[in-house]
């Protein structure tokens, strides 16, 4: 896909639900890190220096920068495997939520404690298992 193309993929409303939307999104962002995991460091910097006008962010300049050579560090480090640095998945989780019509409105409802505790085991705690399997 171009870059348009992508775009219009990751973003169109009317296709389906906001859920599919997010995973359209997901799949854009997982197809830009496989691509630029066969780049070197230079063409890594050089691309985020071309795209960085259009990102909007609350970052500050630096932070941003920052968060870019964080990122460069982590896809061209020798023998990392992306799947394994990049964690994604749809919040809320899948069966913690439902559909309801509290507010005269189409909205949903949500097993707050349940998305808590399954987000906070998706990034802390498969993290402690690799950790403790290192120091095993």
């Amino acid at each position: 896909l171009s870059g348009y193309q992508a775009l219009w993929y990751a973003r169109i409303r009317k296709l389906d639900s906001d859920f599919n939307r997010t995973q359209r999104q997901r799949k854009v962002i997982a197809a830009v890190v496989e691509k630029a995991k066969g780049m070197g460091v230079s063409e890594l910097i050089s691309t985020a220096k071309a795209v960085a006008p259009y990102v909007e962010t609350t970052l500050s300049e630096g932070d941003f920068w920052s968060l870019v050579f964080s990122l460069v560090s982590c896809v061209t480090k020798n023998g990392a495997d992306m799947n394994e640095l990049l964690v994604s998945a749809q919040l809320p989780f899948e069966d913690t939520w439902w559909y309801s019509s509290e507010w005269d409105g189409s909205s949903i409802s949500l097993n707050l404690d349940e998305n808590r505790a399954l987000l906070y085991s998706l990034l802390y705690e498969e993290a402690e298992e690799e950790v403790t399997e290192a120091d095993e």
